[in-house]
């Protein structure tokens, strides 16, 4: 099938001197793309114009400009706008120049009458020229990164080559992440033949009632829902249908930007899709209808189970909830906490590994909850610091044989020794009462050299680290 898409291009431009240093320029443009024949797949409007302020002072050129641009489609339909208020100041000297920009973008959705992004960007260029090379520094603060590089370009008649090392911070991810880039080129010309080398996307976005994630007949489609597709936006339209502009080949990111109160998209939709050069594809998008989940986490101090007065909120507890979907909340600074969920029966648990250290929960630490379609669940919970008890160990051990000579292998065994709420994980022997430890073990041999009266201690110590000792008096005989 042959398809005809009718352009129309306009475009103007004007620069208007003041005086010897100081000029007014502008430029206007228009365009459409339209196919004429039914049905209508191609209804495109472009409008964008620029106005420009230039002061030359000695060797500096200050330039205020603003921009605007529009495009409209009438298909899809979407109405976007971006506007810039941008300013430079140059210098250049000889072989050196520099550039210093700043810049405030807005874009906005002129269906919506809402603004969908507004950021400052700021950057600082010094390029140093040589006969045959050029050495480049760029510090450049955009929407979502910082970016700071270094490149060196050579031209040798047809050929090229550059060098570049680029550090780039994401303020959105908190990365930093370094690249080098070695290129090399040769410009010719060779005719080759018209192929198609982009793709699209189209499709609806529905509400699956029934969640088998397939269109049905009875089945709502949702209008005026935008989607971020490849970070083009599009909007659908009375009947839930969108459309994306020409999208180069490859792995194509779908997002939902603003669906209705309620809505959260379909665990079976892949967000994800490859597309191909030339290729049309069409994707449903299914939504479900949410609940929701709404709670709070208290220090019960007096453990009664309810949220009394001047009982205060934990922040920073993490409740996993499982069910059709898993997921994990966080109490925030007031203690609260919710979600929006699909339908279904879920089990909630307050992760006690989130607790402060000595708080425990009071009562259950999970609850079975049902999620209803435009209802909201209420959870609570409570958790208390709790001090406890840890008991020391008791120490005690015997020794064979009972009578002891010089050079007799003594035996000690530790084992009497007891913890009542742990268990003991060190024994230290002191054999000469001189405070040194002589063996570790719960049963170890020792050997006296010299007859005479000993004062011998076992220190045990528990997994609370607390610790207890005995000490007996052995007598040694001679031989």
């Amino acid at each position: 099938m042959v398809k005809t898409i009718a352009n129309t291009d306009v475009g103007a431009g004007a620069l208007l001197p003041l005086t010897s240093t100081t000029s007014l320029s502008s430029q206007f443009s228009f365009r459409t793309q339209r196919n004429p024949s039914a049905p209508v797949t191609t209804d495109l409007r472009n409008l964008s114009y620029v106005i420009q302020l230039t002061q030359k002072i000695g060797l500096f050129t200050l330039t205020a400009l603003h921009s605007d641009e529009r495009a409209q489609d009438f298909v899809a339909p979407t109405d976007l706008d971006k506007s810039a208020w941008r300013s430079n100041l140059r210098f250049q000297s000889g072989p050196f120049s520099s550039q210093l920009r700043l810049g405030l973008i807005t874009e906005r959705d002129l269906i919506a009458h809402t603004i969908l992004v507004s950021f400052l960007e700021s950057s600082f260029t010094g390029q140093l020229r040589f006969s045959m090379a050029t050495l480049a520094l760029s510090l450049e603060r955009l929407r979502e990164q910082l970016n700071a590089k270094i490149k060196m370009s050579m031209a040798f008649g047809v050929l090229s080559t550059s060098l570049e090392n680029a550090l780039t911070y994401s303020t959105l991810t908190g990365t930093l992440s370094y690249t080098f880039t070695l290129s090399a080129g040769i410009q010719f010309s060779l005719p080759v033949p018209l192929t198609p080398t982009k793709g699209r996307i189209e499709g609806v976005i529905f509400a699956d009632q029934n969640g088998n994630g397939l269109r049905d007949p009875d089945e709502l489609n949702l209008e005026n829902v935008i989607l971020r597709i490849a970070g083009e936006r599009v909007r659908t339209d009375s009947l839930g249908q969108f459309r994306s502009p020409p999208l180069e080949p490859g792995s194509i990111e779908i997002q939902l930007e603003n669906l209705p109160p309620g809505y959260t998209i379909s665990q079976d939709f892949a967000s994800s899709i490859s597309l191909k050069a030339g290729e049309i594809q069409y994707v449903q998008i299914p939504v479900v209808q949410t609940g929701f989940i709404r709670g709070s986490v208290f220090e019960d101090a007096n453990t009664n189970g309810a949220r009394d007065a001047g009982e205060r909120p934990m922040k920073n507890i993490s409740i996993s909830l499982s069910g059709p979907v898993h997921i994990t909340a966080q109490s925030d600074a007031s203690g609260q906490f919710s979600v929006t969920l699909p339908p279904g029966h879920y089990l909630a648990m307050l992760e006690q590994e989130s607790l402060p250290k000595h708080y425990k929960p009071v009562g259950k630490a999970s609850a079975e909850i049902d999620v209803e379609v435009g209802k909201i669940a209420v959870l609570t919970f409570g958790v208390a610091e709790v001090t406890e008890i840890r008991y020391a160990p008791s120490a005690d051990f015997t020794l064979t044989p009972e009578t002891i000579h010089t050079k007799d292998a003594v035996t000690f065994d530790g084992s009497l020794s007891i913890d009542s709420d742990g268990q003991i994980v060190l024994y230290e022997w002191d054999f000469d009462g001189d405070g040194s430890v002589d063996e570790t073990g719960e049963k170890v041999t020792h050997v006296f050299t010299s007859a005479g009266s000993y004062s011998v201690r076992l220190r045990v110590t528990d997994n609370d680290d607390n610790q207890n000792d005995v000490t007996k008096i052995v007598i040694v005989k001679g031989d």
